[in-house]
């Protein structure tokens, strides 16, 4: 029955104590066996708390020797491979076994080193494989020098030499264990054909020719495959020899032509600027191998020998030059650029002889022009006739001779158009006295940049008087405020006579009008002459002012009186005002009009053609309507010819209306299609408006 334990009981439950063993330990006895089994499970723990400590670090040690031993086992270097294994390890095992107690090192230690030996035992078997492999790769690197050497031999004599000192160190690697005695034999057995191999492969690179003349010296060697494989390829580096050397011949000729060709343009810059070429006679040599070259060249020091003739040349020799240029054969592509030369140097010379035909003509022929002295008569003289010979061999096309260089005339007609009429004056006259009849040409170019200057300079060669000129150049000079007045009625009264009179234009298309410029300055040139004439004059309203306005109009237009006869100016002609030339009157203009020959009209035409009057439908001989010649008509029937100046001492003749108006007379010959002609040619047989020595 069991027994309750009041104090072990629940509200809810009975709890029901177990029944005591009788067998049971007294509880001393049972005291003591607790004890003991205490113990042993202490020194069990403790055991195992020493294991794990032990097995932990033996296992953190030898993961340290893996990674060492990988290191090994890769390291390329041999040198004490395995001793520098064995003291890592040491090393590893040391620094393991000092965190451990020392009780417990002992264990560790045995233990690690049962693990290290076989490890030790593969790296040290590494070792000496390694080395095994170093020696035989250091061997097999001597027998190919070997090899190389007797391949290289000179003689016999040295390749035995050779040989034998590959039998000593191959007996020397048979006593070291590192090849057997069989390896030994077999590769001095093969030396011979090695040595061969060696010497045929490097004659077939660098010299196949000799290996063919040596090849039964390999045959008895070699392979026979191998051998007639050698033979192949010898005589094809032959062939490719050849193909190399032809190709670098090509090669080298076409870089030599392309520079020979670049040094013979660079050549041709230099001589075809004029410049000489250093080395030609070389670069000549050098070209004669590649004729298109050589003829480049050639062709280029001729047209530069050709160019400096042609610049030296007249335009006439130039067009000459130009044609024997144009009909030779050319196959040089520089010809047409150098023709283009050669033309651009003719308009230059034409443009230059234009300008400046006597400092153009100095510089490319070398003549000495002198310095013109307008004092000295000699150097005058000397002048002219250089002109005139410049004009006749340089310009024979051109309407006037220059008798002044380009710097000349700058300094001549500044003074011209100075402030000093006196100095001007002295200008007009030396040149007067120093060019004769040809002096309104030479003062012509002087005064091309002041018509004022030229107009004064004219008239006093027309009429033989300084007077007018120079009132016309001291009026010019004078300041403002000193000048006499004029009425400015008077001034458009003179203006609109003259306009109808002086300074008609002509056009392509016959005479249209009044030469705007032509009157301005003739007006400014009667404002001069009135300035200066004309101080006395209280009243320039007055009749004396206007009659002072006329005369200075009139001296102007060239108006003088000699024994009382009145020359130039305004004069009437046949009825009608006209300017007339100063060496002309009225009266002898008018007869010539009305007598003259078919030779005189002949002689002072432009076209060398006589004048055509148009005749209406008439009587007798002039029943018809048409053209006929001025000479076909009686005097009286002449009366109606008058004239009108057309520029430079020419004019026209024309008929005048019955309305007074004038209607041309023709000249087919002539440009605009009306007659022309030198009024003073034809009125006295000579001129003086730019007739130059016979032309």
């Amino acid at each position: 029955m069991a027994l309750t334990i009041p104090e072990a009981q629940t509200p809810f439950s009975m709890v029901e104590q177990p029944r005591l063993n009788p067998n049971a330990p007294t509880g001393l006895e049972g005291l003591g066996a607790l004890a003991d089994n205490f113990v042993a499970f202490s020194a069990r723990k403790v055991q195992a708390e020493n294991d794990r400590l032990v097995r932990e670090t033996r296992l953190s040690a030898m993961n340290d020797m893996d990674q060492a031993r990988l290191e090994f086992e890769t390291d390329g270097n041999l040198e004490g491979l395995t001793s520098r294994w064995e003291a890592t390890a040491g090393s590893i095992a040391d620094k393991y076994a000092q965190s451990l107690p020392e009780y417990l090192r002992e264990d560790f230690n045995i233990g690690l080193r049962e693990t290290i030996a076989p490890q030790t035992s593969a790296i040290r078997r590494r070792e000496f494989a390694l080395f095994q492999d170093r020696e035989r790769a250091a061997f097999n690197s001597s027998m190919r020098d070997y090899e190389r050497l007797a391949a290289t031999a000179p003689d016999g004599e040295s390749r035995d030499a050779v040989f034998r000192n590959v039998e000593s160190d191959l007996q020397r690697q048979v006593d070291a264990g590192l090849l057997s005695a069989v390896e030994a034999e077999a590769i001095m057995a093969d030396l011979p054909a090695n040595t061969a191999r060696i010497e045929a492969r490097r004659l077939i690179i660098d010299d196949p020719a000799a290996y063919l003349d040596r090849a039964k010296e390999f045959e008895a060697v070699l392979d026979p495959a191998e051998a007639s494989d050698f033979g192949m390829l010898a005589r094809k580096g032959i062939a490719d020899e050849q193909i190399r050397l032809t190709k670098e011949a090509e090669v080298l000729g076409a870089k030599e032509a392309q520079k020979l060709k670049s040094d013979i343009d660079s050549a041709i810059k230099v001589i075809e600027a004029g410049l000489e070429y250093d080395g030609l006679m070389d670069l000549a040599d050098r070209a004669r191998g590649n004729p298109e070259e050589y003829d480049r060249l050639r062709n280029a020091v001729v047209f530069a020998e050709e160019e400096s003739a042609f610049l030296h040349g007249t335009p006439s020799e130039q067009k000459a030059m130009l044609a024997e240029f144009d009909a030779r054969p050319t196959t040089d592509p520089n010809d047409p650029s150098r023709r283009d030369r050669l033309e651009k140097a003719r308009l230059a010379t034409v443009e230059a002889l234009a300008r400046d035909p006597l400092g153009h003509v100095a510089a490319v022929s070398g003549v000495d022009m002198g310095t013109l002295d307008l004092a000295d008569p000699a150097s005058m003289k000397e002048r002219r006739e250089m002109a005139l010979g410049v004009y006749q061999e340089w310009t024979p096309s051109a309407t006037t001779v220059k008798f002044f260089t380009a710097e000349e005339a700058e300094k001549f007609g500044a003074v011209l158009s100075g402030k000093d009429p006196d100095q001007a004056i002295a200008v007009i006259a030396a040149i007067d006295r120093g060019f004769g009849d040809l002096a309104p040409l030479a003062l012509d170019q002087l005064g091309e940049k002041d018509p004022v200057a030229h107009l004064a300079g004219r008239l006093a060669l027309d009429t033989g008087d300084m007077a007018a000129s120079r009132a016309i150049l001291r009026g010019r000079a004078m300041e403002p405020g000193s000048k006499a007045k004029m009425a400015s009625e008077y001034r458009a009264a003179v203006q609109a006579e003259m306009s109808a009179l002086f300074g008609t234009r002509m056009g392509p298309d016959g005479i249209i009008g009044s030469d705007s410029e032509a009157l301005a300055t003739f007006m400014q040139a009667v404002d001069d002459h009135y300035a200066a004439t004309a101080l006395d004059i209280a009243d320039p309203k007055s009749a004396e002012g206007k009659a002072a306005v006329w005369r200075s109009a009139q001296a102007v237009a060239s108006r003088t009186n000699r024994g009382g006869q009145a020359f130039g100016g305004v004069q009437t002609v046949h009825g009608r005002d006209t300017v007339l030339p100063a060496r002309l009157d009225a009266r002898l203009v008018e007869q010539a009009l009305r007598y003259f020959d078919e030779s005189q009209w002949k002689r002072a035409s432009e076209t060398g053609n006589l004048p055509l009057w148009e005749r209406p439908k008439g009587y007798g001989r002039y029943a018809q309507k048409g053209q006929y010649p001025v000479t076909d008509f009686s005097p009286d029937e002449r009366r109606n010819l008058v004239v009108l100046p057309v520029g430079d001492g020419r004019y026209a003749l024309g008929t005048r209306q019955q309305n007074n108006e004038v209607k041309y007379l023709f000249d087919p010959g002539h440009p605009q299609g009306i007659f022309v002609f030198d009024l003073e040619e034809f009125a006295l047989g000579t001129s003086r408006w730019g007739q130059i020595d016979g032309q």
